[in-house]
């Protein structure tokens, strides 16, 4: 290995002629008659040697402190430095040696001294041993000069070269050491439990970026059906408005019932959507599973081709369970649907069954998808098939929305299934290979489960309603609907357009509104914080919350939940003047034609 010669030298000194004797000495071109005797005293008869020194001069330690560190910086580290050790008013030399071995420990020093405070014993004991440093008495020698410079700047090379050469022979090692750890890693056993491991931590990476991107994709449906409930909550408001003000069986009213049944149609699908986010609405109550899933058998058996045998087999030991029976019909539903449409030929067999099972924590990482399911007992709702059976591709991929393997289909039913069961707190397994049909687990929890409060029944509606209300929606489409709904039920309507604006309104007269209706997400402040803060002022004041998902609702978190009732968009305006009656008349307001008296309120623009 051969490196380049360090030859540069760092001279510190405060005395200008001292710089000048080093540049004589050390400096290129300098020859004296004395310093060749000298070589050929100490070396025999050579050939002239002219010095190739490369000198550097700073006249205090922390210039040459400074010029250090950027030769450092450069890749051009100095060899010796030689430091004066008194530089008034500047820090002495041993202090700037150790503030230069700081940055470059291998640096050799000389240090220069004429006369100094320090003693042999105290330089010892301020620069350690003498390993990096040499004493230089003033004045001096400059054959001695030269014999330092020379000898160090060698040494420098010299430490250099064996630094070099020790970590060569350490990567050396390493790589021998790898190559060991390598061949002794293809002895049969590890090797197998090196696979096994990889095969495991392969299957939890990939079941972890699939929940992550099934939790985006929710989110993302979530969002849309959201915003799309809002539309629909304008569309489908205006057109039940309209029809209000058409002849019946007119033209115009049949294109008006034609809007209203395309809207529900969307809601629809805003809802499968909702509940593939897990944010659908969720009714819980005690049912027995193994009868939902008799009846539902029943119901879809009937689509199953009659050359097939479609078999139930319900678990007698499966207990009454909690949940919302409407939509785990709507589980076993599209589970029996998707088996029945995957038989091929023979062998055409479709198997519905219930189980009881106990999963700890280690059985549920094992299943496909076990989202945020808890140890413990599971009723187990099992659909298998003889059918085509799935790819592994193709299996990390059903429960996505608008994913289908067949030609007609929105593919919203699996992603409905999956949003369903992880709603409850469930998990799901799927078992398929092309060629040996599919077979689907749902796993349903036996935890206990809050009951939903229920809101109380909208009393009829009333010839004349009376009150005031205000409309809190950033909608506009929504905010001037539901403002003309309850115009016409007759009420007195002040809008505003987000949770602080009502607020504002509100507490310029709290008496002054009867009840409010809000929108649950909304920019500054929502509808939470916002009936929070008018029932600070106002206690007990009726409210309608409304929102395009149902996650978002928790007026039964209120104190005073009897007179807040929830409305999930998109809404017809029947529901809504139900709705709005119903909260008035849980809040104790008299059944009056409306007050004018009552001091007026700023209405926003676009109120009815």
């Amino acid at each position: 290995m051969i490196l380049e010669r360090n030859n540069r030298l760092l001279i510190v000194d405060d005395n200008q002629s001292i710089h000048d004797d080093f540049r004589k000495v050390l400096g290129a071109g300098a020859t004296e008659e004395a310093i060749t005797a000298a070589e050929e005293l100490l070396f025999g008869a050579t050939e002239p040697a002219t010095p190739d020194f490369a000198l550097t001069a700073a006249s205090q330690g922390e210039e040459a402190v400074e010029l250090t560190r950027e030769a450092v910086a450069a890749g051009l580290p100095f060899a010796v430095a030689f430091l004066d050790i008194r530089m008034p008013p500047g820090i002495d030399g041993i202090e700037t040696a150790r503030r230069l071995w700081a940055i470059d420990p291998e640096l050799q020093v000389v240090i220069c001294s004429a006369y100094t405070d320090y003693s042999w014993t105290d330089m010892m004991a301020q620069l350690g041993a003498p390993e990096r440093w040499v004493l230089l008495k003033k004045p001096f020698e400059n054959i001695e000069v030269l014999q330092l410079a020379a000898s160090l700047v060698e040494k420098r090379s010299l430490q250099q070269l064996a630094t070099a050469r020790r970590a060569d022979l350490e990567a050396s090692v390493a790589e021998r050491t790898e190559k060991l750890q390598s061949t002794l890693a293809q002895l049969e056993q590890e090797a197998a439990e090196r696979l096994r491991a990889e095969e495991e931590r392969s299957a939890l990476e990939r079941k972890f970026e699939q929940a992550q991107r099934l939790e985006s994709l929710g989110v993302l449906a979530g969002g849309l059906a959201h915003d799309f409930n809002n539309i629909l909550t304008g569309i489908l408001g205006r057109a039940s408005l309209a029809r209000e003000h058409v002849a019946p069986q007119s033209e115009i009213e049949r294109h008006l019932h034609a809007i209203e049944l395309c809207s529900r149609r969307a809601a629809d699908l805003c809802e499968q959507m909702l509940a593939y986010a897990g944010r659908g609405r969720v009714v819980v109550r005690e049912f027995d599973v193994n009868q939902l899933v008799e009846e539902m058998g029943g119901l879809v058996g009937a689509t199953v081709p009659r050359d097939a045998e479609f078999r139930i087999e319900l678990d007698p030991a499966a207990p009454i369970v909690r949940g919302d029976p409407a939509r785990l019909r709507q589980v076993v539903m599209n589970l029996l649907i998707n088996g029945a449409e995957a038989l091929g030929p023979e062998p055409r067999r479709l198997h519905l069954a219930t189980h009881v099972r106990r999963l700890g924590a280690p059985e549920i990482a094992q299943l496909a998808f076990g989202g945020n399911a808890e140890p413990g007992r599971f009723v187990i709702i099992q659909v298998s098939d003889t059918g085509s059976g799935m790819s592994p591709d193709t299996v990390q991929r059903i429960f996505e929305p608008f994913f289908s393997t067949k030609f007609e289909g929105r593919g919203l039913g699996l992603c409905a299934v999956h949003g369903i069961v992880r709603s409850h707190g469930g998990a799901l397994d799927v078992a398929s290979a092309p060629g040996c049909g599919s077979t689907f687990r749902v796993y349903l929890p036996l935890a206990d489960a809050a009951p939903a409060r229920v809101a109380p029944p909208a009393p009829p509606p009333r010839e004349k309603a009376a009150g005031r209300l205000l409309v809190v929606d950033d909608e506009e489409c929504v905010r001037v609907v539901v403002a003309s709904a309850l115009s016409r039920c007759g009420y007195n309507i002040v809008t505003a357009d987000d949770g602080m604006q009502g607020l504002e309104i509100f507490r310029q007269d709290p008496a002054a509104i009867d009840g409010v209706v809000l929108d649950l997400t909304m920019p500054r402040m929502g509808g939470l914080a916002a009936i929070a803060a008018m029932r600070q002022l106002r206690p007990r004041l009726p409210a309608v919350l409304i929102s395009g998902h149902n996650q978002e609702q928790r007026s039964d978190g209120f104190a005073d939940a009897d007179v807040t009732l929830t409305l999930q968009k998109p809404f017809e305006v029947g529901q809504l003047c139900a709705s709005v009656a119903a909260m008035l008349h849980a809040g104790g307001l008299p059944a009056a034609s409306p007050d004018t008296s009552r001091a007026k309120l700023p209405v926003r623009a676009g109120t009815p």
